[in-house]
């Protein structure tokens, strides 16, 4: 994405900062800031409240995996909490394996990169409100080697976005009122910009 596209999208944040930062539901950050809590405090594979309240966060209940992915899931983010494992592919290839859910198999992209942003607040998370924002395109093929390819082009692409608006500063602003609202938060960057890019577009 070119800088001088990410700066439109910038003043449009900052135009309705004050809007987006109050759209923001306060549970929402108090959860996730347990979630970081919670795996800061040691083994969250034999952590079941953890399990479960991070389940109903990134809505792994009623998405396409079953229970075997969700204990594969766990028990990769507890051995990697170390960053043993830092490729995208060797973790979806493991996940694809386990999840077939009515005889679904998906490429989990979102989950994969919400459990990398858990071991290391460097990865933002992948979901579809920020892809739309910054109108990030990741086409279906149904091909797990095409998904595959055309994820990873658009996760890069992300990054960079994360990285350009940090390096530059470019939602002063915006961070401003999010701090005011939220003046205990001990969020790093790119969740704080994961927060603002989700309610700018519900």
């Amino acid at each position: 994405m070119k800088q001088l596209e990410i700066a439109k999208t910038c003043t449009f944040l900052t135009e309705h900062a004050k809007k987006i930062i109050y759209g923001i539901p306060e549970e929402s950050v108090a959860i996730y800031s347990f979630l970081k809590t919670e795996f800061r405090k040691g083994n969250i594979y034999k952590n079941d409240l953890f399990k479960f309240v991070y389940s109903s966060y990134y809505d792994m209940d009623n998405n396409t995996v079953n229970e075997r992915f969700k204990k594969k899931y766990f028990k990769l983010m507890e051995t990697n909490r170390h960053g043993v494992i830092s490729d995208f592919k060797i973790i979806l290839d493991i996940l694809y394996c386990f999840n077939t859910y009515k005889k679904f198999t998906s490429i989990e992209f979102s989950l994969t990169s919400a459990l990398f942003h858990m071991i290391d607040p460097k990865y933002p998370i992948y979901d579809e409100n920020t892809c739309e924002l910054f109108e990030f395109r990741v086409p279906r093929t149904n091909n797990y080697t095409s998904d595959y390819n055309a994820f990873i082009a658009c996760y890069s692409e992300m990054q960079d976005t994360y990285n350009t608006i940090l390096e530059y500063e470019m939602l002063g602003p915006t961070l401003y009122y999010f701090k005011k609202r939220f003046p205990n938060n001990e969020l790093c960057e790119k969740a704080l910009l994961n927060f603002i890019f989700s309610s700018a577009v519900i």
